[in-house]
């Protein structure tokens, strides 16, 4: 059959006509095809799609879904060794809580948020640590957001087995943490309560959305019989946790190390502590020297035990002869003399300890205002800075809106 019509549309691969009896057709491009021009063509000059064959379409499945299988492989295969890789699993609750997830040579392999004030205390970085610099590290944030502060000083930190095959010592690990946290953290005093997880416990903790630790404290309690909910578990901080008696965890209280306490053989009394013992010193030469001149008066010079003669009490001897035998109501009052003095000296130097601590005392407390001084202003620095870190995000934001308005206006022109 002949086709008449005008060419009014070209394409890549075909153009469109419409024929004389006002129908549209797509006609095979050929060299001359333009829009307007007049042409005529047959039946075999119309255009077909290529079909797709069935076999082609089955191949396509086929390899899609090998892609699927594979992908669903790989992904299974990757979260088993990951899983069979966790030794134990180590959670520090403040509240901030956070999960750490470590391997046999006790390095942080995943690092799990537990709520959202634990999204603020992680960092960076911390997959990879070994476990006690990346405990330190969440401390140290939490100090900084004044999470832990004088006051709220306690950290509960509890270590959990997941590897029959793999077993570390979970105290171990908390003796390292402790001994990190003494080396290096800025806080003058911090407590730390160690509890040991079960194994059986951790999906159980995941289900309900809270750490491990804070679930050993919720079943200990249980166990005591303690009223409590899951719920009110999740929300006490470990402060509340050690002051309440929850669970009757014991806490150990660490001091800041410092040069002149690590080397406790070698050590040099503090400065403030030097005209103390000076004082007790000279008072110690003074009572020997009381007591020499006693016995001296008590036994003056040639009135010595003779040789081959022993020295009776109540008896004094010259050179070959006995003393003689004080009476008995002297001897007495003697007695009472020397009790009443000695009474005397023992209140003297009871009051002047006394004293001594009052000095003492005065000077810590001095020491003490001092340094809550020192707080303060660290804490009011650190509170400045803060707000300048706000300032200049809000900066940053605001010159993002402008650049975005400008770009705004610039698409519309």
């Amino acid at each position: 059959m002949v086709y008449r019509g005008c060419v009014v549309k070209v394409e890549s691969d075909f153009a469109v006509v419409l024929t004389n009896t006002m129908e549209y057709l797509k006609v095979v491009k050929k060299d001359g095809l333009d829009v307007g021009k007049e042409i005529i063509f047959v039946h075999e000059d119309i255009y077909r799609k290529k079909k797709i064959s069935v076999r082609t379409i089955g191949l396509a499945a086929a390899m899609f879904l090998v892609m699927i299988v594979s992908m669903t492989w790989l992904n299974s295969w990757n979260t088993t060794r990951v899983l069979a890789s966790t030794a134990a699993i180590v959670s520090v609750d403040i509240n901030p809580s956070v999960e750490l997830e470590i391997n046999q040579e006790e390095e942080v392999l995943k690092v799990i948020p537990i709520n959202e004030d634990g999204k603020k205390v992680i960092s960076e970085g911390l997959v990879g640590m070994a476990i006690d610099e990346a405990v330190l590290t969440i401390v140290s944030n939490a100090r900084e957001l004044d999470y832990l502060t004088e006051e709220r000083n306690t950290v509960l930190i509890s270590t959990t087995m997941t590897s029959e095959k793999v077993f570390l010592d979970g105290k171990k690990i908390v003796e390292k943490i402790e001994q990190k946290l003494e080396e290096k953290i800025e806080m003058k005093q911090i407590q730390v309560a160690h509890l040991q997880g079960k194994t059986e416990d951790v999906q159980k903790a995941r289900d309900q959305h809270i750490s491990v630790g804070k679930y050993g404290v919720f079943k200990r309690a249980e166990k005591d019989g303690e009223k409590l909910t899951i719920e009110e578990v999740k929300e006490l901080k470990a402060q509340q946790i050690l002051d309440k008696g929850i669970g009757k965890l014991k806490a150990k209280e660490l001091k800041k190390r410092t040069n002149s306490e690590e080397i406790d053989n070698n050590k040099e009394e503090p400065e403030d502590q030097m005209p103390l013992k000076k004082e007790k010193k000279e008072k110690k030469e003074k009572k020997e020297k009381k007591e020499k001149k006693e016995k001296k008066e008590n036994h003056p010079p040639g009135q010595e035990t003779a040789p081959g003669l022993q020295k009776a009490p109540g008896l004094q001897t010259a050179p070959g002869q006995m003393k003689k035998i004080a009476p008995p109501e002297e001897k007495k009052d003697e007695d009472k003399k020397k009790s009443d003095q000695e009474q005397l000296e023992k209140d003297e130097m009871i009051q002047e300890q006394k004293k001594d601590e009052e000095k003492h005392g005065t000077q810590k407390e001095k020491e003490q205002e001092a340094s809550k001084d020192e707080e303060e202003s660290e804490k009011s620095k650190r509170s400045a800075e803060k707000e300048k870190m706000k300032e200049k995000e809000k900066e940053k934001e605001n010159e993002k809106l402008k650049e975005k308005e400008k770009e705004k206006i610039k698409e519309k022109k």
